[in-house]
C-alpha cells in the first residue's frame, strides 16, 4: 500500500506563517494554490528533508535536495520547482529514495527562459511522498525584466515563419484584439461547464452545434484532450477524457487559437497546459480566472494535424458556479499588405540572436508579432521591460502614428515617455534611430528629427554608413565590473578592442544627454560613439550602432547580425545590472 508522508525536521516545511509571508511575494493565484494544496492535508512524518539549495548565476542554475528515509520500503516520487508565476521551472521525474536510506537529488545546467526570474520558489514533491517547501534562490540574476522583441509581421516580412521554432505561442488578452486578428472563424471545439450544459461540442463557423456529448467534469481534475484533423476524409476528431465526437469542418483553416473564458460568479479558473502540436512540445499555456487566448502562431494546418494537452476546470462549492468555457478555434487571420523598409541589418538574424542569448541567460522573452499586441503593451506598459527593435531606424507604429509628421512626432515622444516613466530599456540595433515610423502599409520618413524628439534635444545625429573604427572604452577594467567580465561569466566571447561601426551616434555639443556607459568611442576625441547607454528618466536608451568588422575591412573579420544582436542584448543587460 502506498504511504503518504511529509517531513518532520530539517528544512522547515510550509506552515501557516510561511503561507502568510508567501502571499506577499506570490505573483499569481496558481503559486498560492500549489502551496495550499499540500499544507491543507498534513500526513504522517517518516521522511526527513535535511537540505535544499537553489542557486542561479548568470543563467546557470543548480538545485539539490537531501532526503533521509525511515521507511522499510523504497519510495518513488517527482520533484517540481515552481516559480513565483506558478509555472514549473524544472521537474525531476522518477526520483527513488531507498528503504531506510538517503539520497541527494540534483539538477543543474543552463536554465533557459523557462526558469522564471524570481527569488522564492515552491519545491513540490509528489508520489509516494507528498511535501512542499519554499526556498530562497541565491546567486546573480541577469534581469528581473522581461524582454519584448518587436517581430511584427508585415513590417519587413513575416519573420516568425522563418524562426527555427515553427510555432510561436502568442497571448491575446481581449475579444477586441482577437476579433482584430481573426478574419474568418471556421470551427469551434469546445469544452464547457455552463449553466445549461456540461459537455464537449463541435460547432461550425456560425456557432451552431454540429456534434456534442455530455461530459462529467470534476473540479480541479486535469483531463487530457486530443484534437485531430484527417485531411483525407476532411474529418475533425475531438476527444476529451474518454469521450470523442467528430465533424466535417466547413473549410480549411490556417490558424489555431485556444480560448479560456470565465463568465460566472465565484472562484473559478481554467488551466490548459502540456500542449503538443504534431509532436512538438509548446511553451505556451493558459491559466486564467477571466480571459486568455493562446494563438499558436505558425502551427501548420495545411494537412493532417494533432493538438494534445490537458485542461483543468476548477470551481468552488459542490455544484459549482456556472460559466466556464474553453474553445479551440480554427480560423484565418487578417492579411495586411507588407511595407518593406531599408533596415541596414538583417532583422531575422538579429531576432534569433536576441532569442538565443535571452534563453541562454534565463531572460523571459515575449515576441510581439502583431500591431494589436504592441498597442496592448503601450496601453498597459509593464515595468522594467527591455524593448528590442530589430528593424534598424524604422520603428513599428500603430495606424494613428503614420498619418503625417505631427502624428509620428507624437508617437516617438510617447515612446520616450514610456521609457522614462516605466523604467523601460530601449535597445536600438542599427540604422538612424527613430528615422521613420511604419505600420507595414504606410510610413513616415523623419530623418534625424526622430532622435531629437525622442531625447528632447535640439540637435543630435546618427552618422550612417561611415564604417568608423571606434576603440573600446569600458571593456577591460580590473575592478570586476567591466563589460568583458560580464561577458565571460555568461559564457560569451570577449569583445575586441575596436570595432568598425556602421552607425555611430554624435552627441550635441550643447544640451548634452546624460550618459551611463560609453562602450566604444572615437579615439581622436570626437564625440562619436558606436555603443553607448543613456539615462532617460527612470529608464535607458541603449545605442548599438551595427558593427560590421572586428578589424579593418576584412571579410574574415565580419561580424554577423546574429552575433551583433547577441552582444547588443548583453550591453543592455549590463546597463541595467550596473
Amino acid at each position: 500500500m502506498q504511504r503518504k508522508m511529509t517531513s518532520k525536521r530539517g528544512i522547515i516545511p510550509i506552515i501557516a506563517v510561511l503561507l502568510m509571508a508567501a502571499l506577499s511575494i506570490a505573483a499569481s493565484g496558481v503559486y498560492y494554490a500549489e502551496m495550499t494544496k499540500v499544507v491543507s492535508n498534513p500526513t504522517p512524518q517518516d521522511v526527513v528533508v535535511t537540505d535544499i539549495l537553489l542557486s542561479k548565476h548568470y543563467g546557470y542554475a543548480y538545485f539539490s535536495l537531501c532526503m533521509v528515509s525511515n521507511v522499510q520500503s523504497d519510495l518513488a516520487f517527482q520533484i517540481s520547482i515552481i516559480g513565483e508565476d506558478g509555472v514549473v521551472a524544472w521537474k525531476m521525474c522518477d526520483v527513488l529514495l531507498p528503504a531506510m536510506g538517503e539520497i541527494v537529488a540534483t539538477e543543474s545546467g543552463s536554465c533557459g527562459s523557462e526558469f522564471f526570474v524570481g527569488k522564492t520558489y515552491v519545491i513540490k514533491i509528489e508520489g509516494d511522498i507528498d511535501m512542499a517547501y519554499t526556498v530562497e534562490c541565491t546567486g546573480v540574476e541577469v534581469s528581473s525584466g522581461k524582454v519584448f522583441l518587436l517581430a511584427i509581421n508585415g513590417i519587413t516580412g513575416n519573420f516568425t515563419e522563418g524562426m527555427p521554432s515553427s510555432i510561436v505561442p502568442v497571448h491575446i488578452q481581449s475579444d477586441t484584439n482577437l476579433n482584430a486578428i481573426v478574419d474568418d472563424t471556421l470551427w469551434f471545439a469546445g469544452s464547457t461547464k455552463s449553466k445549461s450544459d456540461s459537455l464537449i461540442d463541435l460547432s461550425n463557423k456560425r456557432g451552431d452545434d454540429v456534434n456534442s456529448t455530455s461530459y462529467s467534469w470534476q473540479s480541479g481534475v486535469p483531463v487530457s484532450f486530443n484534437l485531430t484533423y484527417d485531411s483525407s476524409q476532411n474529418l475533425l476528431y475531438y476527444t476529451v477524457g474518454n469521450e470523442t465526437i467528430t465533424t466535417t469542418p466547413d473549410a480549411c483553416s490556417t490558424d489555431l487559437f485556444i480560448k479560456g473564458m470565465v463568465t460566472g460568479n465565484g472562484p473559478m479558473s481554467i488551466a490548459v497546459d502540456d500542449l503538443m502540436f504534431n509532436g512538438e512540445a509548446l511553451d505556451g499555456e493558459i491559466n486564467t480566472t477571466n480571459y486568455d487566448v493562446l494563438w499558436l502562431k505558425g502551427a501548420d494546418m495545411s494537412g493532417d494535424f494533432t493538438l494534445t494537452g490537458s485542461v483543468t476546470l476548477a470551481w468552488d462549492g459542490p455544484n459549482g458556479n456556472w460559466g466556464m468555457f474553453l474553445d479551440v478555434i480554427g480560423g484565418t487571420v487578417v492579411e495586411g499588405d507588407e511595407y518593406v523598409v531599408d533596415t541596414s541589418i538583417n532583422p531575422l538574424q538579429s531576432m534569433q540572436g536576441i532569442l538565443d542569448t535571452a534563453d541562454h541567460l534565463g531572460c523571459p522573452v515575449t515576441l510581439i508579432t502583431t500591431m494589436a499586441q504592441w498597442e496592448s503593451v503601450l496601453a498597459n506598459p509593464p515595468l522594467g521591460a527591455i524593448i528590442v527593435n530589430p528593424f534598424g531606424g524604422a520603428v513599428p507604429a500603430p495606424a494613428w502614428a503614420v498619418q503625417d509628421e505631427a502624428s509620428a512626432e507624437a508617437y516617438i515622444r510617447l515612446l520616450s515617455e514610456m521609457v522614462s516613466t516605466y523604467s523601460w530599456t530601449w535597445l536600438h540595433l542599427g540604422g538612424y534611430p527613430f528615422s521613420s515610423v511604419t505600420n507595414g502599409t504606410a510610413t513616415v520618413d523623419i530623418g534625424n528629427d526622430g532622435a531629437e524628439w525622442f531625447f528632447d534635444v535640439s540637435r543630435i545625429k546618427a552618422h550612417g554608413r561611415g564604417i568608423e573604427s571606434l576603440d573600446e572604452n569600458l571593456l577591460t577594467e580590473d575592478d570586476g565590473v567591466s563589460l568583458n567580465h560580464f561577458l565571460s561569466v555568461t559564457g560569451n566571447d570577449a569583445l575586441p578592442s575596436n570595432l568598425w561601426f556602421d552607425y555611430g551616434i554624435i552627441l550635441p555639443a550643447s544640451d548634452p544627454l546624460e550618459t551611463k556607459f560609453t562602450f566604444y568611442i572615437n579615439p581622436s576625441g570626437v564625440s562619436q560613439t558606436g555603443a553607448m547607454s543613456f539615462y532617460l528618466g527612470a529608464g535607458y536608451y541603449v545605442h548599438w550602432g551595427a558593427p560590421i568588422y572586428t578589424q579593418g575591412h576584412s571579410e574574415s573579420s565580419r561580424l554577423s547580425d546574429y552575433e551583433s544582436a547577441s552582444y547588443a542584448l548583453m550591453v543592455a543587460l549590463y546597463t541595467m545590472m550596473r
